[in-house]
This record gives C-alpha cells, sequence and structure tokens, in this order.
C-alpha cells in the first residue's frame, strides 16, 4: 500500500504512542519537536489521518471524558 510521506510520519508518531490528532498536529507544527525538522499543518495533519482511517490502518474513537456541548469532539 503507497503511503504518503503525511501519512508515514503521522503513522509512526501514532505507534509510538501519540494517539491524538491534536497532539501529532502540535509535533508536526514549525515550532513541535519534529516540526523543527519537517513540518505539516494543522489541516494536512487531519487530512493523513483521514486517508490512515480510510486505508485501514488507523481507527477513530471518542476520547473519553469529554464534555459534550464543549467545542469540536475530540478523536
Amino acid at each position: 500500500m503507497d503511503l504518503s510521506l503525511a501519512e508515514n510520519v503521522c503513522l509512526a508518531l501514532i505507534e509510538e504512542g501519540i494517539n491524538h490528532g491534536w497532539a501529532i498536529g502540535t509535533e508536526l507544527a514549525p515550532d513541535g519537536e519534529i516540526g523543527r525538522i519537517w513540518s505539516l499543518s494543522r489541516p494536512l495533519t487531519y487530512r493523513a489521518l483521514e486517508q490512515l482511517e480510510v486505508k485501514r490502518l488507523v481507527r477513530r474513537s471518542s476520547a473519553q471524558g469529554t464534555l459534550g456541548g464543549r467545542g469540536r469532539d475530540r478523536v
């Protein structure tokens, strides 16, 4: 299965235990740990995560303990 560089990086971060889209985006932001070397915008990060889900390499689940009605659902 062919994966883009963004998809490969996101999948590697998930494998390392970073399992929340916002946290992955933070790592890949220009001032993030990885983003200092190779950065990816938050929208492109979420796009890569969506593609990983479409390819059935990751599964979306709701975050535990989120408050309903306050902001977007965390997955």
